[in-house]
């Protein structure tokens, strides 16, 4: 994959989605993604931040 500026990896992840046959998936995740990334630039989250999110949300699951 060639090198994405930091704007890009929404976008990046919402394109790989392309062939999915479910419309109604397509559409939450695509919004999932581009929220995500967005509070992520908002409050300038730390890969270790980020580590212990999905810890949280692995264990509350």
């Amino acid at each position: 994959m060639a090198q994405l500026e930091v704007s890009d990896f929404a976008q990046a992840v919402v394109d790989r989605m392309g062939d999915c046959k479910d419309p109604r998936f397509k559409q939450v995740m695509t919004a999932l993604v581009k929220h995500a990334h967005a509070f992520a630039r908002e409050v300038d989250l730390t890969p270790d931040e980020w580590m212990a999110g999905i810890q949280f949300l692995t264990a509350t699951a």
